[in-house]
């Protein structure tokens, strides 16, 4: 693998462990149906509506939408959890997994392209410093963005 294909590997798993999801200033998109895609792909197993919304910080409400647009589209199912009857648990179909690992292949090539552009040197700053921002981000306050604090 070349050293940029390594950083772009890096770059996303970096980006993959941060808890929060992106600023609202971000594509909607990477928090809607591509957002639920790529966390129901990564984490290689089913996950409950509850825990969806919780992973990538985002309302139920929010949640329920995408995951019923998806369903529509054929790219998840959902089943009762057979532990725990009261719960619904959600996992990508074979079309959601493929869709998931193009998306994601896109991501990587475009990463690294970006990633080259900027030259080897500047590219290993670059993760190195996303890395250490996402460990920092965590200790920050973060103002409820449903406060008026947070319109100030």
């Amino acid at each position: 693998m070349d050293k940029f294909a390594e950083l772009a590997d890096r770059l996303m798993s970096e980006l993959d462990r941060h808890p929060h999801a992106p600023p609202d200033n971000v594509s909607a998109a990477l928090r809607g149906e591509a957002a639920v895609l790529r966390l129901l792909g990564t984490n290689g197993e089913a996950m409950c509506a509850g825990g969806i919304s919780q992973k990538l910080n985002m309302r139920t409400s929010r949640i329920a939408a995408v995951l019923n647009s998806l369903e529509k589209k054929g790219l998840i199912a959902r089943q009762t959890d057979p532990q725990d009857k009261r719960r619904v648990m959600v996992h990508l179909t074979d079309e959601g997994m493929r869709k998931h690992l193009r998306h994601a292949a896109g991501a990587r090539a475009h990463t690294v392209a970006m990633l080259t552009a900027l030259g080897e040197r500047d590219a290993e700053d670059f993760v190195r410093v996303v890395g250490r921002l996402l460990d920092i981000l965590p200790t920050l306050d973060h103002p409820d963005p449903d406060t008026e604090e947070a319109d100030i």
